[in-house]
């Protein structure tokens, strides 16, 4: 596949970590490239477990049980180059990149950085609100969202949709042939200041292109990073439970 096909393709990876930080990446991560056929072998799913090997319904499952004890997150995510240098989004010479706080059970921010333009999207006490921060820095104006309204081809739909939806952990939406993928553990790094493990799984796009996502966990089983590896990296770290503000939006 050439280098532009597989920046679609991350890019596309990273709209999905943009969209839904907290779904899992083995449920989104299996865009296709028009015209891309098949070549990649069909990723191991369990049977007997070799020492050092874990399932994805596993990781799912230790997740979901430290989850209860989190009132607050931030997951910042971008995308960089094979190589670990900033990659140029296909609009301008910017890194792709998003932040998005929550504080439980319903108060949420989304900040999208892409080829020059920042979108804010805020859901505070029920209400979705956007705007937008042009190239040049012209400051939008608030606008209220009501998703009823929405255009089936508006390309902040299932932005929208995804922030309305009630919080679930982390791969908490796996179905079970998902959930039998089998992983390897690659050891420890230090991911901003926590003591974490790598895990890593092999899969495969629709069209048959290999790629790996990586999920590091913390002594707690809370995610510290999540990669998507293919000739770019779309990366997404989490914190929780620090003091997160998000104001309510004055039009």
């Amino acid at each position: 596949m050439s280098m532009l096909s597989w920046r679609l393709v991350a890019i596309s990876l990273l709209a999905v970590v943009l969209t839904a930080a907290v779904r899992g990446a083995f449920a989104q991560s299996t865009p296709s490239v028009p015209g891309t056929p098949p070549g990649g072998s069909e990723p191991t799913t369990s049977a007997t477990l070799q020492p050092g090997e874990v399932t994805a319904g596993q990781i799912a499952d230790r997740i979901a049980t430290a989850w209860p004890s989190i009132t607050s997150y931030r997951a910042v995510s971008m995308l960089s180059s094979s190589d670990g240098t900033p990659m140029a989004s296909p609009v301008a010479d910017v890194t792709a990149s998003s932040e998005r706080e929550v504080i439980l059970p319903d108060t949420k921010r989304l900040v999208i950085r892409d080829g020059g333009t920042t979108t804010e999207i805020v859901l505070v006490d029920g209400v979705l609100s956007k705007r937008i921060t042009s190239a040049g820095g012209e400051l939008g104006l608030w606008e209220t969202i009501d998703l009823a309204e929405v255009a089936g081809n508006d390309p902040f739909k299932l932005t929208y949709e995804t922030i309305l939806a009630p919080e679930s952990p982390p791969y908490s939406g796996l179905s079970d042939r998902q959930r039998d993928r089998i992983g390897t553990e690659i050891g420890a790094d230090e991911i901003n200041g926590r003591d974490c493990t790598g895990y890593l799984f092999p899969e495969v796009t629709e069209t048959g292109e290999s790629f790996e996502v990586v999920i590091y966990l913390d002594e707690t089983d809370l995610p510290c990073r999540i990669e998507t590896r293919t000739p770019a990296i779309s990366q997404t770290d989490y914190t929780f439970n620090e003091s997160i503000n998000i104001a309510t939006p004055v039009p």
